[in-house]
């Protein structure tokens, strides 16, 4: 019996490597707008699609773009074929960020190649995220598939001043001792200042004696707090450390449902009771604080700005013909990078898709020699962010296609314990390969609530793009990856946080996958034929 087709696949793409000539100029213009000195388009992931041993001066050459920067005209446009075009500069740290704020490591080096190179390992991996991030966003830029960003350069540099926005992790960062003893050592923190005064107090005309008196400032350094790899007095013994890894590895490529007594939890206060109209929430809560890291390396991916995310174009659209449409086209540029590079996005929630306006009335697409025309109602929807992406890449010539896959899944990095594969397999537990069917599911998962607030509720069983998403949320023993126990009325959460993510991975092996979406769902789509000079995507 013939080997079933793999749903992840891999096509020759056409990529190279060419010198950036106008290199200096660039450098100049980065650092006069952008605040980053030193760029240049070498980063290391090239490495492992082409060799650069013998070339002179390596870090002067990256990947070869259609569409280069010519020149830097602002903060916020770039000269391209001659003509201006708003930017998003996308910028990520080459090192862990809260790894750096707790003092682990630090510098201000730039990637080169292995053979030269003395720079702390992880600015050299080619899995680094940042550098996974900027060569997902290029090969899936110059495949010409219009549904991801058009990428005009990417680059490492050195920020003079990179901000990160910590304001979801600031209460818990504050309950570290080292948090507040770094601050002004390893980073900066910038706290937005109330809108109103804690304390007013009345208005008057004469002079208060508060008994105030003035004293001479006092300056006390406060050492930086280093973590316990420093501490030179203290030693775990061998059987110790076995133990302590034995135990956080189990927690990490563990999955724990809301309702296990591991867990702790009743979740009285989720999502079952959500009701009313969704998408009741402000698309992004306002960031209070930040953490300010200077002479940062970090890495740019510079692409074409969108005009916004999808959660704000469903909030604006409640019509469920335009919603089916544009989940449509997330579901056919899936389909397509999964064919092409094997590509699987792993945080696929609503504000990682965004949209720009488009004149076209229609996009066409072939899929196994059967067309579909999908109506854009003026959108053209781009998918971002794939800094947790997996994929792989072809060139010609190459006998066998490269692998890539982000650093955040070593089981020490923030997804660690999603996927258990090489290049971070541990031998400790069966082998997770990345998932086809993750990106739609999460993506439901993400938007649910908010098209369909009452929960699975018999008034949407004629809504297409509720059947849709239940079928996405519906595991193969009938159960829910989503509610802990439909069938009894709780619709509450049946995993939380980070569980979601390894429980999608593990149990919604074939329930989403985007190719197989567009035979089920993409029937009323289909036309017989693509008008002469229309573009069409070909998917397989």
């Amino acid at each position: 019996m013939p080997k079933p087709t793999p749903d992840l696949r891999t096509s020759n793409v056409h990529l190279d490597v060419q010198k950036c000539s106008n290199l200096q100029g660039l450098q100049e213009q980065a650092q006069k707008f952008w605040g980053l000195r030193r760029i240049q388009p070498y980063f290391p992931s090239i490495q492992k699609l082409f060799k650069l041993e013998n070339v002179r001066m390596p870090y002067h050459y990256g990947l070869k773009l259609r569409l280069p920067i010519q020149t830097i005209s602002s903060d916020s446009a770039v000269y391209v074929s001659g003509r201006e075009v708003p930017i998003h500069l996308k910028k990520t740290m080459l090192y862990s960020p809260y790894h750096v704020m707790h003092g682990e490591y630090a510098g201000t080096g730039l990637p080169n190649t292995d053979d030269v190179s003395a720079e702390p390992l992880r600015i050299q991996n080619p899995y680094n995220a940042a550098y996974v991030g900027s060569l997902a966003s290029l090969v899936l830029s110059e495949s010409e598939c219009q549904h991801f960003p058009r990428v005009y350069g990417v680059f490492s540099g050195i920020s003079e001043r990179h901000v990160l926005d910590i304001s979801d992790d600031y209460e818990d960062l504050c309950d570290r001792p080292w948090f507040s003893q770094n601050i002004g050592h390893f980073f900066d923190l910038r706290l937005r200042k109330p809108e109103v005064p804690v304390l007013e107090l009345a208005e008057s005309s004469e002079d208060i004696d508060l008994g105030a008196v003035d004293l001479e400032p006092m300056n006390i350094p406060t050492p930086p707090v280093l973590p316990s790899a420093y501490d030179g007095d203290t030693e775990e013994t061998p059987e110790e450390m076995g133990e302590s890894d034995s135990c956080s590895t189990d927690y990490i490529f563990g999955v724990r449902s809301c309702g296990s007594d591991s867990e702790g939890e009743d979740g009285d206060d989720d999502e079952s009771e959500e009701t009313g109209s969704g998408f009741s929430q402000e698309e992004h809560d306002e960031a209070f604080a930040h953490a300010v890291f200077k002479d940062a390396p970090i890495q740019i991916t510079v692409m074409e700005k969108c005009e916004g995310t999808l959660y704000t174009l469903f909030k604006e659209t409640p019509e469920t013909e335009k919603r089916c449409a544009w989940i449509a086209q997330v579901i056919f540029a899936l389909a397509f990078a999964q064919r092409t590079f094997a590509f699987v996005h792993n945080d696929l929630h609503v504000m990682n898709v965004m949209h720009v306006p488009t004149p076209l009335e229609f996009f066409y697409y072939n899929v196994g020699g059967k067309s579909y025309r999908v109506p854009t109602y003026g959108k053209l929807i781009k998918i971002i962010d794939f800094d947790r992406a997996s994929f792989s890449v072809k060139v010609p010539k190459m006998k066998d296609s490269k692998f890539f896959m982000s650093d955040q899944f070593h089981q020490d990095e923030e997804a660690g314990g999603q996927y258990n594969v090489a290049p971070f397999y541990n031998p400790k537990y069966p082998e997770i390969k990345p998932n086809p069917s993750f990106d739609l599911v999460r993506l439901a998962t993400s938007l649910f609530w908010d098209c369909f607030p009452n929960g699975p509720d018999d008034k949407y069983m004629s809504n297409p793009l509720f059947k849709m998403f239940m079928t996405w949320l519906t595991l193969p023993d009938g159960k829910s990856i989503l509610f802990r126990d439909p069938e009894n009325g709780d619709f509450s959460e049946r995993y939380r946080g980070f569980h979601l993510y390894k429980a999608i991975a593990r149990y919604c092996r074939d329930t989403a996958v985007p190719r197989k979406q567009i035979e089920k769902f993409g029937a009323v789509y289909v036309t017989d034929k693509v008008p002469r000079g229309e573009a069409c995507l070909v998917i397989e």
